[in-house]
């Protein structure tokens, strides 16, 4: 007993020996270690929301698509200047003439940059109207796969099997169709000079 109250007396002198001074340091210290600790965590938590709200954004643009609103037209994939159409309306508007189907959809990057150069031609001449078909409302991109229009899809391929076999589903795809037969078509992006031409070559202008 002894010896513990000699420690104790001896704390309380340490303890006293110190300065107002370094009380006060100490006290610093205490409190920018707990204020930097504060800042840290605060940090993680505002990374852990960044995430979590990211990952809803995502979850949501999919179950968009799943529900087959990746037709709507949007700032970025406007094809309000094209004349929608379904597959069953092609032998109707393709009837004894060449008329240019784009095949797209707006969760497609290449699709989003090729739109307006469909419109930028379709300006220029204004002689022509591009038929588009959203695919989107054919088959599901929604990571899931298969084929949403069962009627639908069987007429696409049937305007050329041959060529549809290894080309259907990609996008974009511009078809020059003909009494329901592909005649002339482009795969992909491509600039607007490719696109002139296959405007040009099929008669739709001058």
């Amino acid at each position: 007993m002894a010896k513990e109250k000699i420690k104790e007396e001896e704390k309380i002198d340490e303890y006293e020996e110190l300065t107002l001074e370094d009380r006060v340091a100490n006290i610093e210290k205490k409190v920018n270690w707990t204020f930097g600790l504060t800042i840290v965590i605060t940090i993680i938590s505002v990374l852990i929301l960044i995430f979590v709200l990211a990952g809803d954004t995502e979850k949501a643009a999919n179950k968009s698509n799943e529900n087959g609103n990746s037709a709507e037209v949007t700032e970025e994939y406007d094809v309000s200047a094209f004349k929608e159409i379904k597959a069953q309306d092609i032998k109707k508007e393709s009837k004894g003439k060449n008329i240019l189907i784009y095949v797209g959809r707006s969760s497609c990057g290449y699709c989003i940059q090729y739109v307006p150069v469909l419109k930028e031609i379709q300006e220029k001449y204004n002689k022509y109207t591009t038929y588009y078909i959203d695919i989107a409302k054919i088959l599901d991109f929604s990571g899931t796969g298969g084929v949403l229009d069962k009627e639908a899809d069987e007429i696409m391929q049937k305007l050329d099997k041959d060529f549809m076999e290894s080309n259907w589903g990609a996008t974009p795809l511009t078809l020059v169709v003909k009494d329901s037969k592909i005649v002339d078509s482009v795969v992909g992006y491509v600039p607007a000079e490719s696109l002139e031409k296959l405007v040009k070559d099929n008669g739709f202008v001058k």
